[in-house]
This record gives C-alpha cells, sequence and structure tokens, in this order.
C-alpha cells in the first residue's frame, strides 16, 4: 500500500496535491505492508523540503483498513506553492471522494494531539524538546530546515541530532511506557572500560535526554568475528558485576520486571488467565487460546523453570531485545539502546535472543563461537557440561520468554490507554504493532516451534 503523507499545521487544516485530475493525499512513492516497521523518517521530511518548501517532522504513523498514514507536524510558515492547497478537515470531503479515506483523514485531525503513552503527541508536539535542547547546548539559533535531523521515529522513540559548539549532539524522546534509557546509560557508566554515550543532560519530568558520543553505526551482522567475540565478552563481564551489585542496580532501576526462574514461578499459574484477559480486551472469541494446549506447555515451563532454579548461575541484568538494530558501535564499543524489554533475569537468554534473531545472517559455525565464546566467561559458575545445559536449558525456554515479555508490554499499554484507542491515534498504532508482536510469539510458543 502506499504511505500517505499527512502534514497539519497549526491550524489543524491538512496539505493536500492538486494537478489535473483533483487533489490527493501526498506520497513519496513509497510502498509499505501492513507488518512493516518504520526508522528514519528523513527522506519523508526532505521531500516535504524540497516539494513544497515546508519544514516538517514526522510524529507517528497508523495503519487502518488498508491505509498507511504518516502524520508529520509543520513548524514555521505554511506557504506551500501553487501546486499545493491547505483544507480544514470539515472540508476535506469535497476534494477527496473516497468515503473511508476522508474519515480516516478528520480521525487524525481530532486525535492528532492525543496520545497517553506517547510523550511527544501533545498540542505542542517537538517544539518543546527541540527548544529545551537548543537552549542547553547554548546554541541560540532558531530552528531550520537541516539544523536539526530527525533520524529516528518509531512507535517507541523519536531521535534528533544536531551540532553546536563543534560537537555532535542527539537527543532522545522514549514514549512514556518505555524504559528511560538516561537511567540505563547512568549505570553502566560505573564501568569506565565500557565505551557509552555521554549524558548531557535530562529533560525536566525525565523523559528525554541528550547525549554526545553517539557516532559511528549499528552493528552490522558483517561485523569481524573478533570484534563480536570482545564485544560478547565484555557484555558477559559487565552482567558478572551487575550481579555483585543486584540490590543497588535494582532499586535504581525498578521498571525492570522480574523474569528469573523463582519471580515467573510466582505467576506462572496465572499466566493463561492474563492472556484470556488481552484477548477479551481485544475483544476475541473466548476460545481463542486452545486451554489444553497451554496447560501442557505451561507444564513444560514449570519443569525447564525448575532446572533454572537449581542452577549456580545468578540473576542478572538482561537488554531483553538484544539484536543488531539495538547495538550501536561507537568508537569501537558497543552501545546498547531501546531497553523496553529490559528485565532482571537468567544471563544467557541476550545470547539465545540474539542468535535467535541472526539466525540467518550468522553460519551455524559462526553461531557457534559467539555462543562458546560467551559460555565460557561464566565457567567460574559450574564446568563447560555444566554450563552449556544450562544454556540449552534457556534456549527451550527462549519463546516463553518473548512472550511473556510481549504480554507485559501489551498489558501495560493497555492499562496506558485505559481503554478503547480512538482510530487515528498514535495509540492505535502503538496498540496494534504490540499485538502483532504478541500474536506471533504466542502463536510459535503454542505450537511448540523453537525455531
Amino acid at each position: 500500500m502506499k504511505l500517505l503523507l499527512v502534514l497539519l499545521n497549526n491550524q489543524d487544516q491538512i496539505l493536500l496535491c492538486r494537478n489535473e485530475s483533483g487533489y490527493f493525499v501526498p506520497t513519496n512513492g513509497a510502498e509499505v505492508d501492513e507488518n512493516f516497521g518504520f526508522d528514519s523518517p528523513q527522506e519523508e521530511n526532505r521531500w516535504f523540503w524540497e516539494n513544497c518548501g515546508l519544514f516538517a517532522y514526522r510524529r507517528y504513523i497508523c495503519f487502518s483498513r488498508g491505509y498507511c498514514v504518516a502524520v508529520f507536524e509543520l513548524y514555521g510558515e505554511d506557504s506551500a506553492g501553487s501546486g499545493f492547497i491547505w483544507t480544514d478537515s470539515c472540508s476535506i470531503d469535497k476534494y477527496i471522494s473516497d468515503n473511508f479515506l476522508t474519515v480516516l483523514l478528520k480521525a487524525v485531525v481530532k486525535n492528532y494531539n492525543c496520545s497517553k503513552t506517547v510523550s511527544w503527541i501533545n498540542k505542542d508536539g517537538f517544539q518543546p524538546y527541540l527548544n529545551w535542547a537548543l537552549k542547553t547546548t547554548g546554541c541560540d539559533e532558531q530552528l531550520s530546515y537541516g539544523k536539526i535531523e530527525q533520524i529516528k521515529n518509531t512507535y517507541v522513540s523519536t531521535i534528533f541530532r544536531f551540532r553546536a559548539g563543534g560537537e555532535l549532539f542527539y537527543l532522545k524522546i522514549p514514549c512514556k511506557t518505555y524504559l528511560n534509557d538516561a537511567v540505563q546509560i547512568e549505570k553502566f557508566l560505573v564501568n569506565s572500560t565500557y565505551g557509552l554515550p555521554e549524558i548531557t543532560a535530562s529533560y525536566p519530568g525525565g523523559n528525554a535526554f541528550l547525549a554526545k558520543a553517539m557516532e559511528g553505526h549499528d552493528l552490522s551482522v558483517e561485523t569481524d568475528m573478533v570484534f563480536l567475540e570482545q564485544a560478547v565478552k565484555k557484555w558477559a563481564d559487565m552482567q558478572q558485576r551487575f550481579t555483585e551489585e543486584q540490590d543497588v542496580f535494582s532499586s535504581k532501576i525498578s521498571l525492570l520486571h522480574d523474569y528469573t526462574a523463582k519471580g515467573i514461578m510466582k505467576r506462572i499459574d496465572k499466566f493463561p488467565s492474563e492472556i484470556s484477559g488481552i484477548f477479551a480486551y481485544l475483544d476475541e472469541q473466548p476460545n481463542a487460546v486452545d486451554e489444553a494446549k497451554t496447560g501442557k506447555m505451561i507444564r513444560e515451563v514449570k519443569r525447564l523453570l525448575s532446572l533454572l532454579a537449581e542452577c549456580k548461575v545468578p540473576g542478572t541484568l538482561c537488554h531483553g531485545d538484544l539484536r543488531p538494530g539495538n547495538i550501536r558501535v561507537v568508537n569501537g564499543f558497543c552501545f546498547l539502546y531501546d531497553w523496553g524489554m529490559g528485565m532482571y533475569g537468567h544471563p544467557f537468554y541476550d545470547v539465545v535472543h540474539f542468535l535467535h534473531v541472526t539466525r540467518r545472517q550468522f553460519t551455524q559455525e559462526q553461531q557457534e563461537k559467539i555462543k562458546n565464546t560467551y559460555l565460557k566467561q561464566w565457567e567460574a559458575f559450574g564446568t563447560g557440561k555444566d554450563i552449556r545445559r544450562v544454556y540449552g536449558t534457556v534456549e527451550r525456554l527462549k519463546d516463553f520468554f518473548m512472550v511473556l515479555a510481549d504480554a507485559d508490554w501489551l498489558m501495560e499499554t493497555i492499562e496506558a490507554v485505559g481503554g478503547k484507542v480512538p482510530e487515528g491515534s498514535m495509540d492505535s498504532w502503538l496498540l496494534m504493532r504490540r499485538v502483532y508482536y504478541f500474536r506471533r510469539v504466542l502463536d510459535r510458543f503454542l505450537a511448540g516451534d523453537n525455531n
């Protein structure tokens, strides 16, 4: 489907293109599917500048009945040139004949400044954050195209980049249901051997921060194996350091879920009813989950958790979603970000998850090398044979950890929105994405498919 570029001005008017055939919502020709994720908005922001002379940032994306709408907010003047018109949402029917599209566009305008989950969806949008960032860095220049680049925009965070005083700064704004990355990074800074960005300042209220030293690139699966081996050694070292500081660590980051074997065993009997509660919220049929199949899988999970509870490897910090896209290589070091699924649990889960999501990129030999390098660092807690046996148990629990994390995040999102979400809102997109991931992993878990 086409990605529609819906731009709104300060009077809640929508920008339309016009040609000999009539009026239509702009599109830059991008084709997307319903399951796509979205990342850098720079091409779309540039499209508005080069084609309309308008300075815009993307706020969010929503899907509805075959339409994909990217919603943008305007900065500065709104004179778009002869090829475009601004129209009030109440008048959109005069220009567009597709009834459902007009309904969707009106819903977008109505809910443009409404979100219970995303901090930047409010009447002032990004403006307060951007003004704060410029002032904090001593940059008194006004906002202009190219001054501050929006380099990432997803359903969980948005990131801006700009230069001030000869240095490159990054402004990150996570959504409210997302773990504060700044807290995690400050905790990591206790280990000076780890290459991490410098937190320059936190936004009042704590839901955004400025950082330096984030130049570099996301981890590539084509990265040299020697570098990857060094990275997993350092991550094992970091996790072991956190086990030594458990009390201080858990008191500073109270939002982490307890996914240790003992922690899960305390709630596992309630898990089927939690799933039923989720489906009830989604208006699914009560038999949407096969009770017999669920019961069988839960019994197997209990057996495996009891094995984990007996092992000597301690619980510690886990990222929970370790993948190349969440690992930044900065000056030869790895910086982990996007901690929405951060957990206190079994350390091996991170490497199990990383090797799962990269299984089509790494050869079996490469995967074995990464795994063995990591596990070698834990042999103070058992023989090599014992450690590999524990790893195998964690590997068999992989899908359960994933479905548990997705269920918890989905339940937190449901609690945050506090009821049915309006169509065309950021909350509807966030909830839809969480439901998509939850269904996919739950189906795999119930099928007993660990691939």
